[in-house]
């Protein structure tokens, strides 16, 4: 499936489409390794930052991947009925006469099934779904929801690791022996952090609402003129449950154990390193914020 194309950061509030864009940049505010808070600034002086989807571009081929096989992020079966595979290749990216009752969309062909719903999670004639955000946040989301093994496309229950593992243990086994390199080693802690402290914002929040919806009704259109997708919705409806509620529960649990490691680490080690206080204060924020991993307040699709 393919994503419609979409302004980059440079050109995301031009124009009249540009006025559909949150007038904010949703940056972190502050630069401490402890801080995991996120500040709406104006968009002018915003520094490395990206056009994000609040919605991720990822969602539709991970919802596709539980449309297909019956299988939940969570690697739980479905209680909805699958699609056929046969009837997904054959009218995913080609025309349906008939979608195109629906309506016109914005970017794309209103009568291809692909088109309408990346065209609902946000494209250059449609920037609802688009929100200048920190470019480390935006990297850190686009990770936070990514549960597909790409060797096989299917959902495993848990999410990739923010950063890989064998590379974290390095830069932990580094702090510890020389002192040195706390920011890369907490930095990961501390975004995954953010990006739900992020989610949660209000107006970001309330972005993400429209954009989902969006999305379901876009399903609703498809389950009605497109052959073979009748159960779409009641798929959306579940696969966005668990795609959220998942997220957080794995974003808790890896941050949870990366949070014990570096506490044992530092406890265990023979010689205190002299990085150790500022490690162990900035660990103990951490600790603190992770209460703000957490699912959003999502509305009822319907």
């Amino acid at each position: 499936m393919l994503s419609m194309s979409y302004p980059s950061n440079g050109e995301l509030f031009k124009g009249k489409r540009g006025k559909e864009v949150l007038q904010k940049a949703m940056v972190l505010a502050s630069q401490s390794c402890g801080s995991c808070a996120i500040s709406a600034i104006d968009p002018s002086s915003a520094s490395k930052c990206d056009t994000e989807h609040i919605v991720d571009l990822q969602y539709i081929p991970q919802l596709f991947a539980t449309a297909l096989s019956g299988v939940l992020p969570t690697g739980k079966k479905m209680a909805s009925s699958i699609i056929n595979q046969a009837d997904f290749l054959k009218y995913a990216r080609d025309a349906v006469s008939d979608l195109a009752k629906a309506g016109k969309i914005s970017s794309g062909d209103s009568s291809i099934m692909n088109d309408r719903l990346f065209n609902a999670i946000g494209s250059t004639t449609n920037r609802l779904g688009l929100i200048r955000t920190a470019t480390n946040v935006n990297l850190y989301k686009g990770r936070v929801f990514d549960f597909l093994d790409d060797s096989n496309f299917e959902f495993t229950g848990s999410i990739k690791s923010v950063i890989e593992l064998k590379k974290w243990q390095k830069i932990l086994n580094t702090a510890v022996k020389y002192g040195t390199s706390e920011d890369q080693l907490l930095d990961p802690i501390r975004m995954t952090i953010a990006v739900w402290v992020y989610l949660n914002n209000a107006q970001v929040l309330a972005r993400l609402n429209q954009v989902r919806q969006n999305i379901y009704t876009e399903t609703k259109n498809v389950a009605t003129y497109v052959p073979g997708m009748t159960s779409l919705p009641s798929i959306t409806k579940e696969f966005d449950k668990a795609y959220f509620e998942h997220a957080a529960a794995e974003s808790l649990k890896w941050a949870e154990a990366r949070i014990a490691a570096v506490s044992s680490a530092y406890t265990n080690t023979l010689i205190v390193p002299g990085n150790s206080e500022i490690v162990k204060s900035t660990l103990n924020l951490l600790y603190n914020n992770l209460n703000e991993i957490k699912t959003p307040d999502l509305d009822s699709l319907d």
